[in-house]
């Protein structure tokens, strides 16, 4: 009688045994057929994926101001540009409206106040695309076209 418990047992364990392997087997199938399908349940994966992970968002920032024990602001968030020149016409330019440089004496005449440079220089500088086989496009002129603000 002890030896049919015993038997008993073991078929049991068996039993658990084929039961757990059998749940393995498909849950490893499952795995498989999910690392290698590009769609399931007619869902691209890929597109799912980035469209959960990613977030493109733009965000504007803006400086504070730096304020001394007094209260008077020792530094300031301040816009500041670099002048181009763009010597060539851009593809596809309209020639009513053109955004490069037309005429060197007059472009010259109305930057020198601005960069407090002499006409000369400026001239030399807008004449670059005349003098170089048309290579340079566009002319920037140096520390003085820099860190300019709208004041100036």
């Amino acid at each position: 009688m002890k030896a049919k418990k015993e038997l008993k047992g073991i078929k049991f364990n068996i039993l658990y045994v084929l039961v757990f392997l059998f749940v393995f087997g498909v849950i490893f199938y499952r795995m498989g057929i999910l690392s290698m399908s590009e769609k399931i349940d007619n869902i691209d994966i890929q597109k799912f994926a980035n469209s959960r992970t990613y977030k493109k968002d733009v965000l504007s920032s803006k400086r504070g101001t730096i304020y001394d024990v007094n209260g008077n602001a020792l530094a300031q968030n301040v816009s500041s540009y670099t002048l181009i020149a763009r010597l060539a016409p851009f593809e596809n330019e309209s020639t009513t409206r053109p955004q490069h440089v037309v005429d060197i004496e007059v472009t010259a005449e109305k930057l020198s106040p601005v960069l407090d440079l002499p006409i000369e220089t400026l001239v030399g500088y807008l004449s670059k695309y005349e003098t170089t086989d048309h290579r340079i496009k566009q002319v920037e002129f140096g520390t003085k076209g820099r860190g300019l603000s709208e004041i100036k």
